[in-house]
C-alpha cells in the first residue's frame, strides 16, 4: 500500500513539473456604446476598437480588471473619441500604448499606478488632461503635450519620480493644483505665456529642480506651490519686479526654500535704463551701475551672464547682446 502510495505520489509531481502550458485565451467584451475589447493573454495585448466614446469606471470596475496585471501594452484604434475614466487604472505590467487622433479627452486616472510605462506620446487631437491621469507612473521619462491642450488637471502627473524634463505648450492655460508634486527627477521647466494660474503645490517636493521659468500672464500662484524644491536657487520672471508683487500669492507659496532669487527679465531685457528700448545707452547705464557712479532701474537684474554675480563680465555680456554677438 505504501508503495503504490509514493508511486502515485512520483506521478503527481512528474505531472506538475511536466504539464503542458495551457493555451492562450482571448477574451473580449464592450467598454462603450459601440466600442469594444479584445485580450489577448498570449501577447497581453488589450485592443480597443470601435467609435464614439469609452465608458467611465471606478478602480475595479473596468471589464479587464481580472487581467490587469497581465496588460503589456494598449491598442486603441481610429474611431474612439475618449479614454474613460480608470480605464488602465494599475496596470503595472503596461509598457506602450497606442493613442490615435480620434480621442480628444482622457479621463480621470486613466493610466494612474502604471509603473511600467516609460513614454507616451498624446496626439494633437487631446484638448485636456484630466486629473491624476498620469498619476505615480514612476517610470515615466518623457511625455509629449500638443499644442491642443489647454488644461493640465490636477496631481496629473504627480509622483511620476523618474520624468526628467517636461515642455508645456503654449496652449495651457492653467495648470492644475499637485500636477507635478513629487516629480522628485524634474530639474528645470518653462511655464509658456499662456498660462494665468499656476495651481496649490504644483511643484511642491519636486527636489531636483533648479529653476523655472514664469511669464509675466500668471496672476495667481497657489500655497504651497514650490514647497520644499529645496535645489531652487532662480526664478526668471519674464515681467518687471511691480508686476511680480501683483501677482496674487501667499506667504508660503515658496515654503521650505533658501537662497532663493528673482530674476526679472521683462520683455525689454537689457532695459537697463527704463526708457522701454534696448540701446547702447543701456550699456553704459550698467557700465555706470558698475562703476557705482549710477544706478539701473527699478527692479533690472544686473546679472547678465547669470552667474549670481555682478560685474564687469556683465557689462561685457550685455556689449555683446547689443553687437549681436550673444543673445541673453
Amino acid at each position: 500500500m505504501k508503495k503504490l502510495l509514493s508511486f502515485a505520489l512520483v506521478v503527481t509531481i512528474l505531472l506538475g513539473i511536466f504539464a503542458l502550458p495551457t493555451s492562450a485565451q482571448i477574451y473580449s467584451g464592450t467598454c462603450g456604446d459601440n466600442v469594444n475589447w479584445t485580450f489577448d493573454t498570449e501577447t497581453g495585448v488589450l485592443a480597443i476598437s470601435g467609435n464614439g466614446p469609452m465608458k467611465n469606471y471606478s478602480s475595479s470596475t473596468m471589464p479587464w480588471y481580472s487581467y490587469r496585471l497581465n496588460i503589456k501594452s494598449v491598442v486603441i484604434s481610429e474611431g474612439v473619441t475618449s479614454i474613460g475614466k480608470y480605464a488602465f487604472y494599475y496596470c503595472l505590467r503596461l509598457t506602450s500604448i497606442t493613442i490615435p487622433d480620434s480621442v480628444t479627452s482622457i479621463g480621470y486616472w486613466a493610466f494612474s499606478d502604471c509603473s511600467s510605462l516609460t513614454s507616451i506620446t498624446i496626439p494633437d487631437s487631446v484638448t485636456s488632461i484630466g486629473g491624476d491621469v498620469f498619476y505615480n507612473c514612476s517610470s515615466l521619462t518623457s511625455i509629449t503635450i500638443p499644442d491642443s491642450v489647454t488644461s493640465i488637471g490636477g496631481r496629473a502627473f504627480a509622483y511620476c519620480s523618474s520624468l526628467t524634463s517636461i515642455t508645456i505648450p503654449d496652449s495651457v492655460t492653467s495648470i492644475g493644483k499637485y500636477a507635478f508634486s513629487s516629480c522628485s527627477s524634474l530639474t528645470s521647466i518653462t511655464i509658456p505665456d499662456s498660462v494665468t494660474s499656476i495651481g496649490y503645490w504644483a511643484f511642491a517636493h519636486c527636489s531636483r529642480l533648479t529653476s523655472i521659468t514664469i511669464p509675466d500672464s500668471v496672476t495667481s500662484i497657489g500655497d504651497y506651490a514650490f514647497e520644499n524644491c529645496q535645489s531652487l536657487s532662480d526664478i526668471y520672471y519674464r515681467g518687471t519686479e511691480s508686476q511680480w508683487n501683483a501677482i496674487s500669492k501667499s506667504s508660503n507659496w515658496s515654503n521650505g526654500i533658501e537662497n532663493l532669487t528673482i530674476h526679472y527679465v521683462g520683455m525689454n531685457a537689457g532695459d537697463m535704463n527704463g526708457d522701454g528700448e534696448f540701446t547702447y545707452l543701456d550699456v553704459s547705464k550698467l557700465y555706470a551701475a558698475y562703476r557705482g557712479v549710477s544706478e539701473v532701474a527699478s527692479g533690472v537684474d544686473t546679472d547678465v551672464n547669470g552667474d549670481g554675480t555682478f560685474s564687469y563680465l556683465d557689462v561685457s555680456k550685455l556689449y555683446a547682446i547689443y553687437r549681436g554677438l550673444a543673445d541673453f
